[in-house]
């Protein structure tokens, strides 16, 4: 089978479409064909480690360059890259078995090697200092977890750093307040003498090791990490110039004949403010990404989940009314499958996309829609996760549940968005990559060596 090639939308979706409606495994003339041709399909990663525009450019590069990638777009504020991969379908092996089972054994095996193919590439990213994992692939959540999980354990790693970059900011400023103050002592030297100490040479080269191998430690040995991975970042910047400025010191002060001036409270300042800018940035980071995950968080955790003899019969009759049988237990919402039956009482939060099987009462869809007034539901009438349930009990009979309800897509597609490229930030890439093209030796340590 020859084709055009579909993409899944947002974070993942069906691949493989040709005139608009998806490709058969197998012709219907002839059950033991085998199909042939490639599909194009999307894998979402969360990449951790990155700092700058010049990680996202690494960790794209990297992407890039393996032989199943069709392109990738790698986001800093959400740390995550959305990256098309390429599948052969013609690899499978279909048969005759297979094909009974029409395009839901296809499905299957696409979506099985479009992870491993994601995982391929984690492990790829992985091993160049980002840590990476796959989130999605094909529209499928690979770890297990719900996106309102996910989105509240990456939240709170994020806060987890800020906790830290902060007591790091605190000790670099600190010891930034004590260079200052040795300065400030040319000043007031004739009103204290000891201040005099705060500036002496001794002090500072002290103040120096310490801002070096404490709050500076991380960037140090990233930037290290960076230039052995050939893919040098701003930590390499921030490294090779504090070491430069500690370097020269050390051999003015080791060799007092060179004339040289010393500059050991240079590396304590430029730690100092670059800390400080991460901080900032890791805050940002958190405000950018807070409306998706208060969104998530409209979704309950856990429903009720009705007895199973809450289905009616094919004759209408109340055969299974859950108001006969009124055993119900709350389970995880992400276990609940199209057409379970769960009840939502009055001031509850409706947890899945559904239809109202029984009962009445008004809905609040603001969530959703905007809309302040409650809406009337009876029976057969639509409700969307995340809604509120004001005035009466209600079964609903489940839709979607889990990252399939609106509200997930709705998350998923601002994801996508925030993943696309402006024009002006390729033009920009484009002009980096022609002022500094890529080589075996890093530019960086090229300039070093002059």
């Amino acid at each position: 089978m020859g084709g055009g090639k579909g993409f899944g939308g947002g974070g993942g979706g069906g691949g493989f479409y040709e005139s608009g409606s998806k490709l058969r495994a197998a012709s219907s003339s002839s059950a033991a064909t085998p199909s042939s041709g490639v599909v194009e399909e999307v894998v979402l990663l969360d990449v951790r480690g990155m700092h700058c525009g010049g990680c996202t450019a690494n960790v794209k590069r990297i992407l890039e360059m393996e032989e199943n990638c069709v392109s990738a777009s790698v986001n800093l504020a959400n740390e995550s890259a959305l990256v098309r991969v390429a599948v052969d379908v013609g690899s499978f092996g279909l048969d005759t078995k297979n094909v009974q089972n029409g395009d839901a054994w296809m499905e299957r095996q696409i979506v099985t090697a479009v992870r491993a193919a994601g995982d391929a590439l984690a492990t790829t990213v992985t091993s160049k200092g980002f840590p990476t994992t796959v989130r999605e692939a094909c529209g499928v959540a690979v770890s297990g977890v719900s996106a309102s999980d996910a989105a509240n354990a990456k939240r709170e790693a994020r806060l987890q750093r800020i906790q830290e970059s902060t007591k790091r900011v605190v000790v670099a400023w600190a010891l930034a307040a004590t260079c200052l103050l040795g300065h400030a002592a040319h000043m007031f030297s004739h009103q204290a003498s000891w201040l005099k100490v705060l500036c002496s040479t001794p002090v500072h080269a002290g103040l120096s090791v310490f801002a070096l191998l404490g709050p500076g430690r991380e960037t140090l040995v990233d930037g290290w990490r960076a230039i052995r991975s050939g893919g040098p970042n701003m930590n390499t910047l921030v490294s090779l110039g504090a070491l430069a400025s500690f370097g020269m010191s050390a051999a003015a002060v080791a060799l007092p004949k060179l004339g040289w001036p010393t500059f050991f409270e240079e590396p304590v300042m430029l730690l100092a403010f670059v800390l400080l800018g991460r901080a900032v940035e890791e805050r940002a980071k958190l405000r950018a990404t807070s409306d998706m995950i208060a969104l998530l968080n409209l979704l309950p955790a856990t429903a009720r989940l009705v007895g199973s003899g809450g289905v009616a019969g094919d004759d209408g009759s109340d055969h299974g009314d859950p108001s006969k049988n009124a055993y119900f237990r709350e389970v995880p919402t992400s276990v609940l499958v199209p057409d379970d039956l769960i009840l939502v009482l009055p001031g509850d939060r409706i947890p899945v996309d559904g239809v109202v099987w029984k009962g009445a009462s008004q809905v609040d869809e603001a969530a959703i829609n905007g809309e302040p007034i409650p809406n009337p539901k009876t029976a057969g009438d639509a409700v969307s996760a995340g809604t509120v349930n004001c005035d009466g009990a209600l079964t609903v009979r489940v839709v979607n549940s889990g990252n399939e309800t609106q509200v997930a897509n709705i998350v998923r597609m601002v994801e996508a968005a925030q993943q696309r490229e402006a024009p002006v930030q390729r033009l920009a890439d484009e002009g980096t990559c022609c002022a500094f093209p890529k080589s075996d030796t890093p530019p960086v340590l090229s300039l070093t060596r002059l």
